[in-house]
């Protein structure tokens, strides 16, 4: 009985429900039309996708550009320097040179980690467009600029050494696939704070990895072992290549779902 008094009591405190009326359905009725209008404006502001997807390489900056430009050359000149004899010791030399592709993925992730470290505040400094759209535009910089790069020292280097550009294009792109895939993976772990760390840590041991597998000396005479077998490496890089290609083709696709969850969010 006291419960139910208690529940009247509130009922009475509440303030009278408005009857419904013409002037609340113009109310509401205005309130769509300047909703509808200021998103109308807002597009209007939006500069063209072409325009603003260009302009993403004024905000990478010249400095950024510059270290890619340094890796590419340096590892061209380091290439034609180091006297070969024979292919397998140009497929040496190229494991070797391989190791500049992580680190082209390395200055790109670094980056992209600090725009997705500072999300809101670097987004409405640079553009109307959703963050979604601003990581994609410089991801997709990163990768052109890095694949030309990539593809025109390989072929600088098929000419050079007179060897097939398959080859040479497989030794380059693994690595650069690889790291590619897993700094991609480190994005989608809310676990690991420090994004770009955590991409650096990687690559270092990525780096390690090849290192490893060009120096090896079962012996512990310190001597540079030659390929025993050519297919049977492209076989394992042709496949390593097509699973990290699919994993970072993966891992985008979840970070961009990321992205559009929380700013729906956000909307919310």
């Amino acid at each position: 009985m006291k419960r139910k008094l208690n529940e009247l009591i509130t009922m009475l405190e509440l303030p009278p429900v408005p009857m419904s009326d013409g002037k609340q359905q113009q109310t509401f009725e205005h309130a769509l039309l300047i909703l509808e209008r200021t998103r109308k404006e807002e597009m209007a502001k939006r500069s063209p996708l072409l325009n603003f997807f260009f302009r993403q390489m004024m905000y990478i900056g010249w400095k950024v550009w510059l270290c890619h430009a340094g890796l590419l050359l340096t590892a061209l000149m380091l290439a034609l320097q180091i006297p070969t004899d024979s292919f397998l010791g140009n497929g040496q030399v190229l494991a070797v040179i391989s190791t500049v592709s992580p680190l082209l993925v390395l200055i790109g992730m670094r980056l992209l980690a600090r725009s997705y470290a500072y999300r809101m505040v670097e987004l409405e400094m640079s553009t109307y467009y959703s963050l979604e759209h601003l990581l994609l535009s410089r991801l997709c910089l990163f990768a052109i600029a890095d694949f030309m790069g990539l593809a025109g020292l390989a072929g600088c280097l098929s000419l050079a050494w007179g060897e097939q550009l398959g080859y040479v294009l497989l030794y380059l792109f693994t690595p650069f696939t690889v790291s590619a895939a897993g700094c991609l993976w480190l994005f989608n772990q809310p676990r690991v704070g420090d994004k770009s760390s955590a991409c650096s840590i990687f690559t270092l041991l990525l780096l390690a990895a090849q290192m490893a597998g060009v120096f090896r000396s079962p012996t512990g005479e310190g001597y540079l072992y030659e390929i025993q077998d050519e297919g049977t490496a492209f076989t394992v890089l042709l496949l390593i290549l097509a699973l990290s290609m699919t994993a970072a083709v993966v891992q985008l696709r979840r970070l961009l779902r990321i992205f559009r969850h929380h700013e729906n969010a956000e909307t919310l």
